[in-house]
């Protein structure tokens, strides 16, 4: 972190057309930006830099990302209620994208004061929104009802890649289950 503006100056120096940026510098890095679209802006963290003609752009494809690539296997949000676990930079990109078509988000988080601050930004989407702890007790409740789930925590990501966020007993046959990790591929939860 102690190198980042030496690094993103880097970029223009060496001619690249872009890199992608990962946590924990999505939110620091703007900074060092000479632009920030406005979804990035709003969501407060940026994952793709564009190098055009010299200026610097920031950007965030976590949430567009996130639903093409459930498009891509069939699943749609409209009018389907999800359950987002976590509240960080992508779980924030990927409410604010997903909210604008789903009757229904919830979004869990262990620290229930950042899933209700995301919650209340998201009002104005006129999904209903709910946010609160992540814990078994809400996710059971909670599941029966649910569409889709996304993990968008780091529950499961190498070298902790033995863990799930939520026990296999409680998610049932016609749900969506989506785990943003990349590193595995294959988590406790999609497994």
């Amino acid at each position: 972190s102690g190198e980042l503006k030496t690094a993103i100056l880097g970029v223009k120096s060496l001619g690249l057309q872009g890199l992608n940026i990962t946590m924990p510098h999505k939110h620091a890095v703007m900074n060092y930006l000479d632009e920030v679209d406005v979804t990035a802006k709003s969501v407060g963290v940026v994952n793709t830099v564009l190098c055009d003609h010299g200026k610097l752009i920031g950007y965030n494809t976590d949430g567009s990302g996130a639903i093409s690539a459930l498009q891509e296997n069939g699943v749609y949000t409209e009018e389907k209620k999800m359950v987002l676990l976590g509240a960080g930079g992508a779980a924030k990109a990927i409410a604010y994208q997903a909210s604008k078509d789903l009757d229904e988000l919830v979004i869990l988080n262990r620290t229930p004061e950042k899933a209700k601050k995301l919650a209340k930004s998201l009002k104005s989407f006129g999904a209903k929104v709910k946010s609160g702890k992540l814990s078994q007790e809400i996710v059971k409740t909670e599941m029966p009802t649910t569409d889709i789930l996304v993990n968008a925590t780091s529950v499961g990501m190498y070298p902790n890649s033995c863990f799930s966020p939520l026990p296999s007993d409680i998610l049932h046959s016609d749900l969506c289950v989506m785990d943003i990790i990349y590193n595995p591929l294959d988590t406790q939860l999609a497994k």
